[in-house]
């Protein structure tokens, strides 16, 4: 039963990890969605880049895309595993999504504390807690990386 409710997790690592590297690949068509950037001439050849990030709901929706298809499952199947693993992914998910509004450079300081308070809180036993701050940060990571990684390939 224990072995059974890990590879549950294993497999929401697996989905959520594949999904956020399928939106990094394909970043080019994505980034519309959330980074304006323009590059302002100051004097000769000397030009400066600005950044403005504001995800459209388009790009809350896709980001958000592993939380509900877990949700779904849960709901269909009623393990408690789909559960906490849709909960550990949506808070950690929607941490990375509104902290860098306010302040992007406390996004990965955020998404360190939220995934592994979320995995202490919502976990039972120590394998199932350390697989959930796991799954949280990883796809939190791979978020992170799409929203404040692009700034820097966009100007």
């Amino acid at each position: 039963m224990k072995l059974q409710r890990n590879l549950i997790h294993l497999f929401i690592l697996g989905l959520a990890t594949a999904w956020g590297l399928f939106l990094d690949y394909n970043h080019r068509w994505l980034r519309e969605y959330h980074i304006k950037g323009e590059a302002i001439h100051i004097w000769g050849a000397i030009y400066t880049c600005r950044f403005h990030y504001s995800p459209s709901p388009l790009f809350v929706l896709l980001i958000l895309l592993p939380v509900i298809v877990l949700l779904t499952l849960y709901l269909h199947f009623r393990k408690p595993a789909l559960w906490r693993g849709g909960v550990e992914l949506g808070i950690t998910t929607l941490t990375v999504l509104l902290v860098p509004l306010a302040n992007p450079w406390w996004a990965f300081k955020a998404l360190i504390l939220v995934s592994i308070g979320t995995g202490l809180i919502a976990g039972r036993g120590k394998a199932e807690k350390a697989l959930l701050s796991t799954e949280g940060f990883v796809y939190g990571f791979l978020v992170l990386y799409l929203i404040l990684g692009e700034p820097a390939v966009r100007c």
